[in-house]
């Protein structure tokens, strides 16, 4: 469905001179990963809206993208398995982790955070070998991880301060749990570039 509805798109762009013939595999792949990016988010929100609410919906799965893209970790063999996979992860994290991680003592949060985060610093980015990385790349990722994570840790420090904030430190030690969890899987199953 949506690779047919990429190829209409790219089919109607030739038609009206947008872009040129020699590009259209180009645009058909760039279109359908698009097309799938938007309904896969689409569901994580409709998925995290009813338990988390708008804003920390937005927190948590902005965050675990956004950080994701630039650790890396494991990847699915095929984008209806990363769709799915996707969607339970985020189902799993505001359904059921969420409500057990906001149980958790502000000492718990923290020493499990301090290890997710370290854990991150010392092993991202993983070099996927379906998109290895040159040096530069992996040290941008790395800058960028660092800033991402500077961010998420400052919230999380107000979270931890202030009990009306605490739903932000659970929410931000569960990004950061989900992408340490996705690059173990990464070294584990031997997803990695060597």
């Amino acid at each position: 469905m949506i690779e047919t509805a990429s190829k209409k798109v790219t089919s109607f762009f030739i038609e009206k001179g947008i872009i040129e013939e020699s590009k259209r595999a180009m645009c058909e792949y760039s279109l359908y990963t698009r097309m799938l990016s938007c309904i896969t988010s689409l569901f994580m929100y409709t998925i995290a809206i009813p338990t988390l609410g708008i804003v920390k919906s937005i927190l948590l799965i902005k965050s675990v993208l956004d950080l994701r893209k630039r650790t890396g970790g494991f990847h699915a063999d095929s984008e209806f398995k990363c769709f799915c996979i996707s969607n339970i992860m985020i189902l799993l994290l505001s359904w059921y982790l969420f409500p057990l991680a906001s149980r958790l003592h502000n000492i718990k949060l923290v020493f499990s955070y301090i290890i997710y985060i370290v854990f991150i610093a010392i092993i991202a980015p993983i070099n996927h070998y379906n998109n290895i990385l040159t040096i530069e790349e992996i040290t941008a990722n790395k800058r960028k991880i660092n800033k991402i994570l500077s961010v998420l840790s400052i919230l999380f420090v107000l979270g931890v301060m202030f009990e009306a904030m605490k739903d932000y430190a659970v929410i931000i030690n569960l990004v950061v749990f989900t992408v340490m969890l996705s690059i173990l899987l990464a070294k584990i199953l031997h997803q990695e570039a060597h």
